[in-house]
């Protein structure tokens, strides 16, 4: 089953999936379902490169939108990952924007859904949670964008240890964040989003996803590769 699913992910253009079990959350997370699918695709760099820029630039990369249609298209293939696993004769409810609107499970004004992407992507060691409550991985920072998948599909898993939060004294996110819409306090599991940061006053800029310092080594890694394969 895992392999059915990875292989019909990555023909959607999924470049991250993840099989998490997700009994311990409650119901209201999980909507019953033991297992879940998380699906991931980074930005690119020369994106993420743009967002650090001068202010100039940086309104160009937004107009450009491409963070939003990235969004658009990972929602996409959680909603297709539901089609396909319900054809099957199996429950699965996606988590999109979409999907969970629809079903009320998602508060517009308050930018949250009864189960965070980021909190399935924690449990499947993707990552930790950043001081800007974004997700934030070894492998890309912050520069990727998340969707994730409840199902009964007998799906093998196994339990990820978390990966332990790496943020230490660093306050970039908060520092760069032209709303002062960041605390700069670390994440914790018994915490709130609320002591993190303030949803009204995110204006969306993206510096803080963009120029978090693991973002930067993913932009750092992918240029010198780019300039290796050019030589």
């Amino acid at each position: 089953m895992n392999d059915m699913i990875l292989q019909e992910a990555q023909r959607l253009g999924a470049e991250y999936v993840g099989f998490v079990p997700v009994g311990e959350l409650s119901e209201a997370e999980n909507e019953n379902c033991p297992f879940a699918l998380i699906v991931a695709v980074p930005l690119p760099p020369e994106y993420l490169e743009m967002l650090t820029q001068p202010i100039g630039v940086q309104e160009a990369a937004r107009e450009h939108d491409l963070f939003s249609r990235t969004e658009a298209r990972i929602d996409g293939i959680a909603d297709a990952l539901e089609a396909y696993l319900r054809a099957l004769g199996y429950r699965a409810f996606s988590q999109s924007e979409r999907a969970n609107s629809a079903r009320g499970r998602y508060d517009g004004p308050q930018r949250k859904a009864a189960l965070q992407h980021k909190t399935v992507a924690r449990l499947a060691g993707l990552g930790w949670i950043g001081k800007s409550d974004l997700l934030v991985s070894p492998q890309w920072g912050s520069g990727l964008c998340m969707c994730t998948l409840l199902t009964d599909a007998p799906l093998q898993t196994q339990p990820a240890t978390p990966l332990e939060n790496q943020c230490g004294a660093c306050t970039v996110c908060r520092d760069v964040c032209p709303a002062n819409a960041l605390q700069g306090r670390t994440w914790t599991k018994e915490g709130g989003r609320e002591e993190l940061f303030d949803p009204a006053l995110c204006c969306t800029c993206l510096r803080c996803m963009s120029q978090y310092p693991w973002t930067r080594a993913y932009v750092r890694r992918a240029n010198l590769s780019q300039g290796e394969g050019n030589r």
